[in-house]
């Protein structure tokens, strides 16, 4: 009798742990919730919508609500091209003039995640065009037109330089660094993680980038460059109209001039530019594939 009662008792016990581990699984499975958006269910983007677990963390599941990404992030926009930007920690704000019916999420640390939760690149690189300008010749060298490049330098660069050199106490110094050394640009069009006050869905920053050389020797750009490196960065003073701001910066003996509409202040956008711009000169098949395939 005792030992059968033993037998009985292990049988039961292995059942009852059997059945605590099922309703454990069912259990997590339930603390997961679908995230509210628009007042129902959050909805399928790419095949994941978003989910939060009892603390409010967002994570993805698939349309059979098996979980994709544990919930771990602070805020999570949908997935769109492959990727979604989440952020780690932020604060979620009343839209002034909503009443508190409208809010959006306000975070310094956005970046992207991949369909299994890896984090990816702070940018993507849309695209790139390379030419020289050389008097009053374009040389195309990679990824554009001549129509294109013209536009660029007749009524981007040209003016810009222009600008600088009015602004850095020059005279005719713009001129003769575009007109008579010429120089070579490379121009990347990137799309990055926005940065604070992004409405819900709204999102990305994108800013164009261009890195300018100029002949060797030329005491204009030379003296350009001096002025620039001692301010760290120069905040040219573009037209009102002008939906970006332009910020100009020296790395490696280049002009990189900043185009961008979004960032708060020229600080933040010189800090993300200047830790991108060192993969943005390599020009490796690995790198186009990591930047360009996400």
């Amino acid at each position: 009798m005792e030992k059968g009662q033993r037998k009985y008792g292990l049988k039961t016990m292995g059942s009852i742990i059997s059945l605590c581990a099922a309703m454990l699984l069912c259990g997590c499975a339930r603390h997961y919730t679908a995230f509210q958006y628009d007042n129902s269910d959050d909805y399928p983007s790419e095949g994941l919508y978003r989910i939060v677990d009892r603390k409010g963390r967002i994570g993805y599941a698939d349309k059979e609500g098996k979980t994709a990404i544990h919930p771990r992030f602070a805020f999570g926009y949908p997935f769109e091209g492959g990727r979604a930007k989440v952020t780690d920690s932020g604060q979620q704000k009343e839209v002034p003039g909503s009443g508190g019916e409208y809010h959006y999420w306000e975070s310094d640390g956005w970046y992207y995640i991949d369909r299994n939760g890896n984090r990816l690149p702070d940018y993507r690189l849309l695209r790139s065009i390379r030419y020289a300008y050389r008097g009053d010749s374009i040389m195309v060298t990679d990824g554009a037109d001549k129509e294109q490049c013209a536009g660029i330098h007749e009524h981007i660069i040209l003016p810009l330089l222009t600008e600088l050199a009015h602004t850095l106490g020059g005279s005719e110094e713009a001129e003769r660094m575009a007109n008579e050394a010429g120089y070579s640009d490379v121009r990347y069009y990137l799309d990055m993680p926005g940065t604070a006050a992004d409405s819900q869905q709204a999102g990305n920053t994108w800013i164009t980038v261009d890195i300018l050389s100029f002949d060797s020797g030329n005491p204009d750009f030379k003296r350009c460059l001096n002025v620039i490196k001692e301010k760290d960065y120069h905040a040219v003073e573009w037209v009102s109209e002008a939906p970006e701001q332009c910020l100009v910066l020296i790395e490696g003996g280049e002009l990189v001039v900043v185009w961008c509409s979004l960032f708060h202040d020229g600080k933040e956008a010189v800090q993300k530019v200047r830790k991108i711009l060192e993969p943005l000169t390599v020009d490796s098949p690995k790198y186009k594939e990591q930047t360009e395939g996400h």
